[in-house]
């Protein structure tokens, strides 16, 4: 959750956008891991590059670091806050903008 807000902030930044897209592709393997399919969704929607690539290549090899998906796998006992949507800047600004009720920011 921390790296997708530092994510978004570079979104907002456009000195460190060169950077966005390594992190992004970070991000998608590890929620990959993790069957976050709405943190994949989020991020193959900003980078579409992304899901291309992950399809046309063998998919992020978990051998070599001795990571699994069990390791990572969500279990019913995860809090609900991990299950929700990545948050979104440009959906919370627009929302404040167009003077819609919205919880803080994260």
């Amino acid at each position: 959750s921390t790296l997708h807000l530092v994510y978004e902030d570079i979104k907002l930044d456009i000195h460190y956008h060169h950077h966005l897209i390594e992190l992004a592709s970070l991000l998608y393997k590890l929620t990959c891991h993790l069957n976050w399919s709405s943190y994949i969704d989020h991020y193959a929607r900003d980078h579409p590059a992304l899901l291309h690539h992950m399809i046309t290549r063998k998919r992020f090899d978990s051998g070599s670091h001795g990571w699994t998906n069990s390791d990572f796998a969500m279990t019913e006992d995860e809090p609900l806050y991990l299950r929700t949507y990545p948050p979104g800047v440009y959906q919370w600004l627009c929302a404040v903008l167009n003077k819609q009720k919205v919880q803080p920011y994260p």
